[in-house]
């Protein structure tokens, strides 16, 4: 399991005196994202796709009628139409390879000459988590930044360091 707040630390304990047969193993730290390839963005785009077939779905029962969305909820959202949110949710979210050849058809119509292989490496160099240092010093050179532009100093004279 992950460390989301539902899987509590002590659950196996909770557990093992009714089902012994249950171990239950947390994954290291910030390793979810790349052992769990669903938390990659899939999950997300699902939960945003999912959340505007409901407004969709809201907004076609209550149009045009006196309905209030406390009686949407209560006399139009039933398991059915959850289900068939659900199933549009998921057919909205596009495999990767047609949005990959999306962006190589943008780079051509641009006069960039890109392939597939570049689309992947430009993504895969900008998916490697920064160390601590290298986002102290984004931050730092953002803050300085924005300070700088504030004050409208003339130079960037109070620029941080990092070790």
């Amino acid at each position: 399991m992950d460390s989301a707040p539902a899987h509590p630390p002590d659950l196996q304990a909770d557990l093992l005196e009714e089902f012994k047969f249950i171990k239950i193993q947390f994954l290291p730290p910030n390793t979810t994202l790349l052992l769990q390839p669903m938390d990659q963005q899939v999950i997300s785009n699902f939960k945003k796709l999912y959340t505007k077939a409901l407004f969709e779905r809201c907004f076609e029962v209550t149009e045009g009628s006196n309905l209030t969305l406390r009686e949407f909820w209560k006399y139009h959202f039933h398991v059915v139409a959850c289900l068939k949110m659900i199933k549009k949710a998921w057919e909205g979210i596009v495999p990767v390879e047609s949005v990959v050849n999306e962006i190589v058809s943008l780079a051509k119509i641009m006069g960039l000459e890109v392939d597939n292989n570049d689309i992947d490496e430009l993504v895969q160099e900008h998916s490697q988590e920064l160390t601590t240092e290298e986002l102290m010093e984004l931050h730092c050179v953002s803050a300085t930044i924005f300070w700088c532009n504030k004050r409208n100093a003339e130079s960037m004279g109070n620029c941080c360091i990092v070790h």
